[in-house]
């Protein structure tokens, strides 16, 4: 009886620990607790809350991503005790929030993007990525490991692109201390340290920054950015070549970022048939050009 009751709580607070409804996380409106840890329904892949407020990722037991929300010095990112707990918004935003007062210390920013009841939800990915969706359509409102970043787009720190879908070889990260760094692997697990980068900006966030991003441009530029008492200042820059063909400025016929082994020129685009997303802060935020 025990046992039938704890299964019915489970579900009716939006979490599958087992992951046996395929590979869901949490249903819309769904909550983990720190401390609790979700499986893929093959095994391989785990989501786990600590109890510094930092969500986890581990693929056959090695750690390939973090949301980087933790309370450790140098680089900690809220200055929270908890509890924490990881909530599923119905709205599209997956969140990180202290259980007292109620502080967000991590948001993936993706709102105004409602969410099916019955088929959206958080879902582990076949590679131990971990993605938001609607519905049951293929498109990403989120995800922490990219395929594909469109001009428009931008990536929050924490947040990876791999590179190419198939097969990929390269990942680009925004590190919690605001560098950004390229390296040969397909997730966190494959990085060993400065020996594996590729390529970097060679930059760092300044300490009081209240958050930092990178975002494409849409006349083709890689922009870090930091916003400082609300106010968003550039801290790195630089331009990007296109790699494919296609007529028309970058702004008119939008593209998608690839990643190279060339130090020189470690980035590249392709364009796309869309135009370049706007600046709207939902659309670039969203994971497909609109």
């Amino acid at each position: 009886m025990n046992f039938i009751l704890s299964i019915s709580l489970v579900y009716l607070f939006g979490v599958n620990l087992t992951s046996a409804w395929e590979d869901l996380i949490l249903a819309p409106g769904g909550r983990l607790d720190q401390g609790q840890t979700v499986s893929s329904a093959n095994g391989e892949c785990k989501l786990l809350l600590q109890g510094d407020g930092n969500l986890i990722v581990r693929k056959n037991g090695n750690s390939t991503w973090s949301s980087g929300s933790f309370n450790v010095a140098p680089f900690n990112t809220h200055a929270n005790v908890g509890p924490f707990f990881l909530k599923l918004q119905r709205g599209g935003a997956m969140v990180i929030k202290d259980d007292i007062n109620g502080d967000v210390i991590y948001s993936t920013r993706t709102r105004n993007m409602p969410l099916d009841n019955t088929l959206g939800g958080l879902f582990f990915n076949e590679d131990c990525s971990i993605t938001v969706k609607a519905n049951n359509d293929h498109y990403d409102l989120w995800t922490n490991v990219r395929t594909k970043f469109y001009g428009g787009n931008r990536l929050d720190n924490g947040e990876m692109i791999k590179y190419p879908i198939n097969n990929p070889q390269y990942t680009l990260i925004l590190q919690n201390d605001g560098n950004l760094i390229l390296f040969e692997g397909v997730d966190r697990s494959d990085y060993d340290g400065a020996q594996d980068i590729i390529w970097g900006a060679g930059v760092t966030s300044d300490a009081g920054a209240d958050k930092f991003f990178l975002k494409f441009t849409c006349d083709g530029r890689l922009v870090l950015k930091e916003v400082i008492n609300n106010v968003s200042v550039t801290y790195w820059s630089m331009s990007v070549a296109s790699t494919g063909s296609g007529s028309g400025g970058t702004t008119a016929q939008g593209y998608s970022l690839i990643l190279q082994s060339d130090d020189s020129t470690p980035f590249g685009y392709d364009p796309i048939d869309a135009a370049c997303q706007t600046e709207s802060y939902t659309q670039e935020r969203f994971v497909r050009p609109i």
